[in-house]
């Protein structure tokens, strides 16, 4: 599992910084999740729901995926919407507690670090103010309503009034206010990444009552439901109490109730959750596992009845069996990518890069690998899902596999008996990367290209990542490309970072990096997709990152639970999740 998300390659390059032991086992980074390096955040339009037996469970309020009964079905972007007609097996019933799974361990309970191990555990007691639905549309979470000035530089949020935390005080905008301050704390801001620069947009943060709270920024914010998406309200006497490593208050459907590091993590019912009747399950009982086949071996020997994020290959085995369902968020914002080291030789010319990129046989990868599991997108040459503002079609076909046009490039880039490496982990995706990796190695060779396939573990390609120790390739999965602001992966993801300093590809073009700061504080929606386009021409032109396809968000479900879904962060909720009779 090499996935480049930015909260999950914060984490660890802050640990590898400070020499702290995060460990690997049997292909997991111990401390982190599979999720927590993709960081996805986000789950999408582009849901492809697969299952066996089991009754459907209704659309979800917010349009979020959920599991759905019957024949194996693909629901396209923008907007998915399933209805099904009301039975008893279809209506939600109270009580039970759910068995999840979870590959990995978490490394702390504070709701400010969105990383997936904490969303999927005891970010279940945490809330934020608004969530996109499918139609990356911001939906009321905290916030009732809202409103922005023309020119994008002030929002007004009018907050939802007598919402509870857990230990009965009532949320008010004092604690939006501290919850985002909290953010630029200079213990804090290099934990969440993103997070603390996007709080620096607030130049001031005002709460003129307590249900209202004004923030405005010197520019246009256009990102600033892609902010919300993350941003979660916290406790401020818990988190500069005593207890703020062992204690969890927050406002969300279930509260915490202990954390027994690498066993399991508990959580109960909140008894008084402003959605009335919400959540069903009495409660939610997380086992961390040290690896994902041991997880769907608990899944399989009915210990368990749901797990997150299972490799490939068993979600494909158990798929279509009827005691189990599989959920599958083909367009999360997860996908696939190469990138090139443009610093040393062969790889500093353009032409070469381009022809790599022609030799890339997309198709035949999603085909073999995914089987079936991607139809949305598939193959692509940009990271943007279907639903997004930035996706292009057109643009997203522009290198179409072409190994004449591969061996023309190479010829008029002047390279002779090209020799490069390929580096990628097999620790860590490793059923993605390896495939991949002996594909277009087969390709490349094909045209002239030597290539020595460099598997190594997670920590050590972050490394050579980091430092741009590599002489060619670098194989890896990235996330955030889900949300409704291109900029918002751009600026973060070092795939694709117009900082030649912080990116994995050391890529120094001046035009780039401006188009993107442009389009970062562009209020005028047309007038981003524009700038979007020239910046994907400018991506697409370097080859320096290439990407070859949609990477999905899975989870694989006993048949008995209904009404599971992902959110766009991507994580399961649970709050309108329950058991059949």
């Amino acid at each position: 599992m090499t996935a480049w998300l930015e909260y999950g390659w914060k984490c660890l390059d802050i640990a590898l910084v400070h020499n702290t032991s995060l460990g690997a086992h049997n292909g997991q980074i111990i401390g982190m999740t599979r999720r927590d390096l993709l960081r996805g955040c986000g789950v999408s339009a582009g849901l492809a729901m697969l299952s066996a037996c089991a009754p459907a469970a209704p659309a979800s309020p917010t349009g979020a995926s959920t599991l759905v009964g019957g024949a194996a079905t693909q629901v396209g972007a923008p907007a998915a919407v399933v209805t099904v007609a009301p039975s008893a097996a279809s209506t939600p019933r109270a009580g039970g507690t759910l068995r999840a799974g979870l590959a990995g361990e978490l490394t702390s309970i504070d709701g400010q670090q969105s990383l997936p191990g904490i969303t999927a555990t005891v970010g279940n007691a945490y809330e934020g103010l608004t969530s996109y639905d499918d139609t990356l549309q911001p939906q009321p979470v905290l916030a009732e309503s809202w409103e922005q000035s023309s020119d994008g530089k002030q929002i007004k949020l009018n907050l939802r009034k007598g919402v509870l935390f857990h230990d009965g005080r009532e949320f008010t905008s004092d604690d939006v206010k501290y919850s985002l301050l909290q953010l630029r704390d200079p213990k804090v801001a290099p934990i969440v990444g993103p997070l603390a620069n996007q709080s620096a947009w607030w130049t001031t943060v005002d709460t003129p009552d307590k249900y209202t709270i004004v923030l405005a920024s010197d520019t246009p914010r256009p990102g600033v439901f892609d902010f919300f998406q993350y941003f979660t309200i916290v406790d401020k006497n818990i988190m500069e109490g005593p207890d703020a490593q062992t204690r969890v208050n927050g406002t969300g459907p279930f509260m915490f109730v202990e954390w027994l590091q690498s066993d399991h993590v508990t959580m109960k019912r909140n008894p008084n959750y402003w959605r009335a009747g919400q959540p069903y399950f009495d409660g939610i009982e997380t086992h961390l596992y040290r690896d994902a086949q041991a997880m769907v071996a608990g899944l399989e020997g009915g210990a368990l009845d749901e797990v997150d994020s299972p490799n490939l290959q068993d979600l494909v085995r158990l798929k279509d069996d009827p005691k189990y369902q599989a959920l599958v968020v083909a367009a999360s914002g997860q996908f696939v990518c190469f990138v090139a080291n443009t610093t040393k030789p062969p790889m500093d010319n353009k032409q070469f890069r381009q022809a790599i990129n022609y030799a890339i046989d997309r198709q035949r990868f999603v085909t073999t690998v995914f089987k079936g599991l991607i139809h949305i997108g598939g193959g692509q040459d940009l990271p943007f899902p279907p639903q997004t503002p930035a996706s292009d079609a057109t643009r997203n076909q522009r290198y179409t596999f072409d190994l004449d046009k591969a061996r023309s490039l190479l010829a008029a880039s002047g390279v002779s008996n090209p020799e490069i490496e390929m580096v990628y982990s097999n620790t860590s995706f490793g059923d993605t990367n390896t495939p991949l990796a002996q594909i277009v190695q087969a390709d490349l060779q094909s045209i002239g290209i030597a290539v020595n396939l460099r598997p190594v573990d997670f920590p050590t390609q972050f490394d050579l990542g980091n430092r741009r120790a590599y002489n060619g390739l670098l194989l890896s999965v990235g996330s955030s490309a889900q949300l409704a602001e291109a900029t918002s992966l751009l600026t973060r993801s070092r795939f694709f970072s117009p900082d030649p300093k912080s990116s994995f590809t050391g890529l120094d073009n001046p035009t780039y990096r401006q188009l993107i700061s442009t389009a970062a504080t562009e209020p005028d929606l047309a007038k981003r997709r524009d700038l979007y386009g020239q910046i994907e021409d400018i991506i697409l032109d370097e080859s320096a990152s290439m990407t070859v396809s949609l990477y999905p968000q899975t989870a694989l479900v006993s048949a008995r639970v209904h009404g599971l879904s992902y959110d766009f962060r991507p994580s399961l909720t649970y709050a309108r999740a329950w058991f059949a009779g």
